[in-house]
């Protein structure tokens, strides 16, 4: 369940409310249009009812996305969605529950009064404490999360801690939390998250996309951009032409990735195709061609994704036909080019065969991003499934809906 935001709109000061997702911030009442970009990870607070109590902040970190867990014999995947006490105090609840669910929660600024704690686990660590680990297995791997931190009030009365909202005591207040922990100043000077106005830097038109996406596109200047530390950066970018006789109703985004990889020996396409024991005669060519790997720039369920993945990496054509951004519907780009990276560990155990051989080694792997491209590709929906015809791919359109939710 995504959870949703209030913030003041920067121009006319109207109350917006959005979901966690949302990347585009739009004001209904003087149509300002701008992109929501943030410092490092989002982070928000929970208003207490009476703004005038002394309070402070305790941090939960947020995560929602995929976990793959690896084993000897597969890769599997599951969705979690939880937040975890960013702080080592074991009296205090250990998780906001649903909470945030049912509050509206608004971005840290400067001028929030209260004193925010600084978060003594960082993001991974308490993202290892959300699943059971079992002995001897491979670490899990998380892939397309919304990482952030909420900050819940609190505030001392007399000898115990309060819940800042519920006003109900937690725990007694003589080794509570305002003990031997630091105050994070570095909320308070400045803002957590930059606003961008939603036009091209190469020709000043607007850019497009949906509420929720990455990357958003010129349609003028057939340009896409991503952004990055308060900026718009330029990402390349290739929109295939369809088929002779083909009217695509959507494109669907994936990154085409050239990694440097250490720890593993793959100098071309053809040690990952001997990697992935392919039941084919590896050809020639591919004793030269670079190791590409092609990662949806969507969430889809796990399973999924790893097929897809699977399946552009090793079937995808070369097509040097390309369109012009104005004349297609693309899907939004919803998985970072970081993430698509950090996916091709688990993209290699799943492909790996045999896997004895290859899993002992993957937490030593790393990967080096030498190249990258948005590839968009035109899908053709025929019933309830999106098709490719050229490649041999079909997606349930329900699937992409569901993709959304994660």
């Amino acid at each position: 369940m995504s959870w949703k935001i209030e913030h003041p709109c920067p121009q006319c000061g109207a109350p917006v409310e959005m979901e966690e997702t949302d990347r585009i911030f739009k004001c209904e009442f003087c149509r300002t249009r701008l992109y929501i970009s943030p410092r490092e990870s989002f982070q928000f607070f929970i208003a207490p009812p009476r703004p005038d109590l002394d309070v402070f902040f305790l941090p939960y970190w947020r995560f929602k996305g995929v976990e793959f867990s690896c084993d000897e014999l597969q890769v599997t995947g599951k969705i979690v969605d939880s937040n975890i006490l960013a702080v080592k105090l074991p009296h205090l609840p250990p998780s906001l529950g649903v909470r945030p669910q049912v509050l509206k929660l608004r971005y840290v600024a400067p001028g929030v009064p209260g004193r925010f704690l600084r978060p003594e686990l960082p993001f991974g660590t308490a993202a290892g404490r959300l699943s059971a680990r079992v002995e001897g297995r491979l670490p899990d791997i998380f892939i397309g999360e919304i990482k952030s931190l909420i900050y819940s009030p609190l505030r001392v009365k007399g000898e115990w801690i309060y819940d800042a909202i519920l006003d109900r005591p937690l725990c007694p207040a003589q080794d509570g939390p305002c003990a031997g922990l630091e105050v994070d100043e570095t909320l308070q000077p400045r803002d957590q998250i930059s606003f961008l106005a939603t036009l091209c830097p190469r020709c000043g038109f607007d850019l497009e996309g949906e509420k929720d996406s990455l990357v958003l596109l010129c349609p003028n200047c057939s340009t896409s951009w991503q952004a990055r530390e308060g900026a718009f950066e330029s990402v390349a970018c290739d929109f295939l032409a369809p088929g002779a006789g083909e009217r695509p109703d959507i494109y669907l985004p994936f990154w085409s990735i050239l990694p440097g990889v250490d720890g593993l020996k793959i100098e071309s396409r053809a040690d990952l195709a001997r990697l992935a024991n392919l039941p084919r005669v590896v050809p020639g060519a591919w004793e030269k061609e670079p190791p590409r790997f092609a990662v949806p720039a969507f969430k889809v369920n796990p399973t999924l994704f790893l097929r897809l993945a699977r399946m552009m990496t090793f079937l995808s054509k070369k097509n040097d036909r390309n369109v012009e951004v104005r004349k297609i519907s693309q899907h939004p780009v919803t998985l970072p080019l970081n993430e698509a990276l950090e996916s091709l560990r688990v993209f290699i155990a799943s492909i790996a065969h045999p896997k004895k051989s290859v899993l002992p080694h993957l937490s030593q792997m790393s990967f080096a991003l030498k190249d990258s491209r948005l590839v968009y590709l035109p899908f053709t929906l025929r019933g309830e499934e999106f098709i490719q015809p050229e490649i041999g791919i079909s997606i349930q359109r329900a699937a992409l809906s569901w993709g959304k939710l994660i």
